[in-house]
């Protein structure tokens, strides 16, 4: 039997437990990415207390010891395998801390190990996980009042848009969170029905479930969506196949697979019509093909994956690298989506380049683990075995699509948790822990603290106290000061901003990358202000100095660190030195035709326009559809006399030479070419018809020709826009179209007189 002291640390590791699903509810402005770190501080911070408590109760009673399965041992073998791949892969400190971004990592796979053994220990009754997940589908509704609230614009989508995020910062982070709910929900409506509860219950879950599905549509996340249709999918399949009892079950898991079956088969039908064009979530579905942007970046980055895995196919490169990947083998044709990749965006492949074939199979694993413990170990109904199934389908299958998590991983791996307690079945009743004695006839001797219990709890202890300083305490504090930092930058108090970013950098391992970055965009802001003191220029320049050092020799790899000191160095006039840099960004990501642009920069201000040239007609070649490309190839054509190379390229894919490019404005202002000038502050016009200095320089690129009087009709037919009040037009809207009037009628006037001064560059 339990002490009173056991039973109150019971009941305190209980609590924390059902603490733990408020996570989404986390968001902490106070630190740099608010929707991230904060949550994973107060999980890792609620698994530390909870764990220290059932350390205590571990050692004194032999009840609370873990107990194995099929799931436990598949997480030992992958987490001895995560820890020694980022052992010895390319970044250790990275594969072990992460970053504030992602808080992934050595780190919190160690807390996720600690929650499923006390989870899996302390929860020892069916009811128990009953009100868990209750108490979970209770916090998704008010996530999805939130989301509701975004809906209504009384609350701004955090990623702008119309996408919904609510709490979880990321309209993909909230659609994986919908979708794991809606299998609660689906369960818990299961679970009343088995157990006959009142037709009030079923009501309440499949209101849940219908609110979750329409936020769910609301993300417009096509991976969760389709992940949730192939988990409904595979559930109705298996009720169908194995439920033999329960017959109306049978029928409305029938009529769900025709349905699901019917409603795909019918969208791809009318994927082309009107109102599945114009809506912002269908179009993103019926679009989706191998060409779609999307889509066709998704096939070139698992491609790079694919690369990158041929060249450590064993043991791979080590968790959370593969930014090293993505560099090395980057896709040209990548030229118009993000450049800096930290994921495949496929969490198989992610271990597959994380842990290489080792890896990769210890990831599976958990799954085919998971599946047969749910099918061949535990006691549970068909009907839910299926519903399981499916929820781990859908899991999977979103997966494949996007990365987790601290939220997704947190429920994943209470879902482990659940089927691990039911290949251990408890009974229906409360635990013999909850209870207290009827008499001290009943009471057993509790166990007495032998000197093995002491030394086993003092060094348990030690390590959660450690794990604290590292995990939590910290990094904490790092993302405080770079929050600070950025405070203290906006209102000029530069010495007090330099002071935070140089604490917050060695503050903590999880916050140098993004540390080191702040540090040197701030420097890149700074040092060039003259009214900034010599002295504090002088301490910049030496932190950053020290840092960007720091930084490459512990990754001499970091091609994102030589682009970001290449930047500081070109800023601050040492082109040698900012040239060395990008040559050694190419070095190590050969490919990216951006890294060229920059370069080719550098080399333009040095006076090697030949080779700047040479830099540019490579990035060109190396993948021509990329306009940007093209026209940065013929603006260095024109400036170094290859005139008719130079409008070959333009006209062979624009069919003009007024392309519409702040270099070409420029270079044909120079060259006094004011005909092309002027069509392209035309176009501009046409696109922004009451930007007033875009009309202001498309009137000077008329005056420049000598054309007064169409300078001054443009005017005019552009102030009879500003005339014109919208019936949504607040007072400040008018006050500044009477401001425009007012500037324009002034610079009519001006040509009248022949006073006006004319810039038409951009």
């Amino acid at each position: 039997m339990l002490s009173d002291l056991d039973r109150m640390i019971h009941k305190l590791v209980l609590g924390g437990i059902f603490l733990l699903p408020f996570l989404p509810l986390i968001v902490t402005t106070p630190f740099f990415f608010p929707f991230i770190t904060g949550k994973a501080f107060f999980f890792r911070l609620l698994v530390q207390v909870i764990f220290a408590g059932y350390l205590v109760l571990a050692i004194r009673h032999r009840k609370y010891r873990p107990q194995f399965s099929p799931i436990t041992w598949a997480l030992l073998v992958w987490f001895v395998i995560a820890v020694l791949t980022s052992i010895f892969g390319v970044d250790p400190i990275r594969s072990f801390y992460s970053n504030f971004e992602r808080m992934d990592g050595v780190l919190t796979y160690i807390h996720l190990l600690l929650y499923f053994v006390v989870i899996t220990s302390v929860l020892s009754a069916d009811k128990l996980w009953r009100w868990f997940f209750q108490t979970s589908l209770a916090v998704s509704l008010i996530v999805a009042y939130y989301g509701l609230a975004q809906l209504n614009g009384r609350i701004e989508i955090n990623q702008g848009g119309v996408r919904l995020d609510a709490t979880l910062g990321n309209a993909a982070y909230l659609a994986s969170y919908l979708l794991i709910h809606i299998f609660i929900a689906g369960w818990l409506w299961l679970k009343a029905r088995i157990a006959g509860l009142a037709l009030g219950w079923h009501f309440l879950y499949a209101g849940i479930i219908v609110l979750h599905l329409f936020l769910l549509y609301k993300t417009a996340t096509r991976g969760a969506i389709l992940g949730l249709l192939g988990g409904l999918l595979v559930t109705a399949f298996l009720i169908s196949l194995r439920e033999r009892h329960d017959r109306r079950l049978r029928l409305v898991a029938g009529i769900s697979l025709a349905s699901v079956l019917l409603l795909v088969g019918g969208f791809i039908l009318i994927r082309d019509a009107s109102f599945i064009q114009s809506s912002p979530v269908l179009s993103r579905f019926a679009t989706i093909s191998p060409e779609e942007k999307t889509t066709k970046s998704r096939f070139l980055i698992w491609n790079m994956a694919w690369q990158g895995f041929q060249e450590k196919p064993i043991f791979g490169w080590g968790p959370g690298n593969f930014r090293f990947v993505f560099d090395k083998y980057y896709d040209p044709e990548m030229y118009g989506q993000e450049q800096w990749f930290d994921s495949s965006h496929n969490v198989a492949l992610d271990w597959l380049i994380a842990g290489g074939v080792v890896g990769f199979l210890s990831f599976i694993a958990i799954f085919l683990a998971l599946l047969y413990a749910l099918w061949f170990k535990t006691s549970l109904g068909p009907a839910e075995k299926s519903l399981l199934t499916g929820l781990i389908a859908a899991y999977f299958f979103q997966n494949l699509f996007i990365f987790d998590n601290i939220v997704t991983y947190y429920f994943f791996f209470t879902v482990l948790a659940f089927i691990h307690f039911h290949t251990h079945l408890a009974s229906d009743e409360p635990s013999e822990s909850l209870r207290r004695p009827k008499s001290k006839k009943r009471e057993a001797v509790i166990p007495s603290w032998t000197t093995a219990h002491q030394v086993g709890l003092a060094v348990g202890l030690v390590l959660i106290v450690v794990l604290f300083h590292l995990s939590v305490t910290k990094p904490a504090l790092a993302a405080a000061r770079l929050i600070s930092s950025i405070k203290y930058s906006n209102e000029g108090q530069l010495t007090e901003s330099l002071a935070s970013l140089d604490q917050a950098v060695t503050g903590s391992p999880t916050a140098r990358t993004e540390a080191r970055e702040q540090i040197i965009m701030f420097a890149i802001r700074t040092l060039p202000q003259a009214e900034v003191p010599d002295e504090l220029k002088t301490k910049i320049l030496q932190i950053t100095e020290r840092e960007i050092t720091a930084g490459l020799a512990e990754n001499p790899a970091n091609v994102r660190l030589y682009v970001f000191a290449a930047n500081l160095a070109h800023r601050l006039g040492r082109l040698e030195q900012a040239a060395h840099y990008y040559e050694q960004a190419l070095a190590f990501s050969p490919n990216k035709q951006t890294l060229m642009f920059d370069y080719s920069a550098v080399l333009m201000d040095k006076g090697e326009m030949a080779e700047a040239l040479a830099v540019v007609k490579q990035a060109f070649e190396l993948a021509p559809d990329f306009d940007e490309a093209r026209i940065r190839y013929a603006y260095l054509a024109f400036l170094t006399g290859q005139t008719a190379l130079a409008e070959e390229l333009l006209l062979e894919r624009f069919d003009t030479l007024a392309i519409n490019h702040d270099l070409l404005l420029n270079l044909y202002v120079t060259e006094k070419r004011f005909d092309l000038v002027e069509e392209i502050w035309r176009s501009r016009l046409a696109a922004r018809p009451t930007d007033l200095s875009t009309l202001m320089s498309y009137a000077g690129s008329l005056l420049v020709q000598d054309k007064e009087t169409e300078a001054i009709v443009a005017l005019e037919e552009a102030r009879e826009l500003f005339a014109v009040n919208n019936e949504d037009d607040d007072e400040e809207a008018i006050k500044a179209k009477d401001t425009a009037k007012e500037q324009i009628d002034q610079a009519i006037e001006a040509i009248k007189a022949g006073t006006i001064e004319v810039n038409v560059a951009s």
